[in-house]
């Protein structure tokens, strides 16, 4: 019964018009920030593959989200590299299911370009293109409907080893989007995203950052992380959203796999008692697969 009034719930909200699933695609946004901000595309390695999964528990198992994403650089190393110049080519695809009736997918396409402003900071610019695909499935005896739109994501960002300050535009073309009679318009918004961590001994250290969308015709949100990291392997983090509660990660970072390495997150939130835009515990996974460049 809550599953199908879960459901219920969701579907209204699409016929409404009211969409902008991507912006809050996944909570524990410092694993996965590139999704929302393009130009972080190859901030932390010139070859890196993510995968992400979002999901509930018990009777809501069937409402999920997950993702597959690579970056690489397609620019020969040289001595100066990474400090100067790079360019990463990058995409992959995101799907959210909300059990056998609403199927949001998209196909991304990124680039992004790197280069040395000073020994310290780096810039970076990038741009993303989306292939939207809603679906709609109901009952034998209601209506199904499919629909495509393009969009994208245009992007700067300033960062160090101990530094990031990024700021994009996303799905700027608002594509409207019409699976069945309603149609769905994906709004655009803004992402701005800080994130600063500070040295408590050689290899642990805090770290923090912030990462709030503005939706000028939806919803507006935003997240403060806290965490910190022992010994480069082992991540304890905190996330308050602004409406959707409060989220707990535990990181296993740097697993050496020859030349690469990987990077493991298990993360869980609760919700708050009220005013939840989503009552309902869920948890997200994520993998980092860092290749180190030869």
């Amino acid at each position: 019964m809550r599953k199908l009034l879960f459901i219920s719930i969701l579907i209204v909200n699409i016929c409404k018009g009211q969409t902008n699933d991507f912006s809050e695609s996944f909570y524990f946004f410092p694993q996965n920030i590139f999704l929302l901000v393009p130009s972080y595309g190859g901030v932390n390695s010139d070859a890196q593959a993510n995968l992400l999964y979002r999901s509930y528990f018990g009777q809501l198992t069937a409402i999920r989200a997950y993702a597959a994403d690579v970056n690489f650089n397609v620019q020969k190393k040289s001595k100066v590299f990474p400090e100067q110049n790079k360019h990463i080519i990058g995409g992959g695809f995101y799907s959210e299911r909300e059990g056998d009736f609403i199927n949001r997918n998209r196909i991304l396409l990124r680039y992004a370009w790197h280069t040395r402003l000073t020994e310290t900071f780096n810039l970076s610019g990038g741009a993303a293109f989306h292939v939207i695909n809603y679906l709609f499935r109901s009952s034998s005896a209601g209506s199904n409907g499919s629909d495509f739109a393009g969009s994208g994501n245009v992007s700067a960002s300033v960062y160090s080893e101990t530094f990031k300050l990024g700021l994009s535009i996303n799905d700027f073309n608002e594509p409207t989007l019409k699976p069945i009679d309603n149609p769905s318009i994906v709004y655009r918004y803004y992402t701005g995203h800080l994130e600063k961590s500070l040295g408590i001994s050689p290899k642990s250290r805090f770290i923090g950052s912030f990462r709030c969308n503005y939706i000028p015709k939806g919803y507006s949100t935003g997240i403060l992380h806290l965490g910190i990291i022992f010994s480069e392997k082992v991540g304890i983090n905190v996330l308050a959203h602004s409406s959707s509660g409060l989220g707990f990660s535990l990181d296993l970072n740097k697993i050496e796999i020859e030349n690469s390495f990987l990077d493991v997150s298990f993360g869980y939130r609760v919700p708050y008692a009220k005013g939840a835009r989503v009552p309902y515990n869920s948890y997200e996974i994520n993998v980092g697969y860092y290749l180190v460049r030869q």
